[in-house]
């Protein structure tokens, strides 16, 4: 597991990743077959997950997340890198025509699972009791 201060990415997001573990399904385009998996970390505009097997970057993909039981956000997408990391096939990929709702699902899960580091990514510098 990855330590807590590494939860968001170096770069800097102004929507940063958090660290989570949900179900996801997902299929490649011009592949019929649907494969799950279990996500590594998640933002409003793109994800990373495991999968079995290495997927070339720039594959078009659909994504199914469950953010909980009752709650899944469809979102379609692209690969835009894939690595071996800790004997797994780890992928990101960058969401695209992501809904609004999908958007706000996403960050209100974030909010509910991480409202301590979401505020301090936000409120950064700032002296906020």
């Amino acid at each position: 597991m990855v330590a807590e201060k590494n939860i968001f990415n170096a770069d800097k997001r102004y929507l940063p990743r958090w660290q989570v573990s949900n179900r996801v399904l997902f299929q490649l385009e011009n592949d019929k077959q649907t494969h799950e998996t279990t996500s590594h970390d998640i933002s409003c505009t793109g994800a990373c997950f495991a999968s079995a097997k290495p997927i070339p970057v720039n594959k078009k993909i659909k994504i199914k997340i469950y953010l909980s039981s009752e709650t899944v956000v469809a979102v379609e997408g692209q690969t835009v890198w894939s690595r071996l990391e800790d004997n797994q096939n780890l992928v990101g990929v960058i969401f695209s025509n992501t809904s609004q709702k999908a958007q706000e699902l996403i960050l209100k899960h974030a909010f509910e699972i991480k409202k301590e580091d979401m505020i301090k990514y936000w409120f950064q510098g700032w002296n906020i009791k």
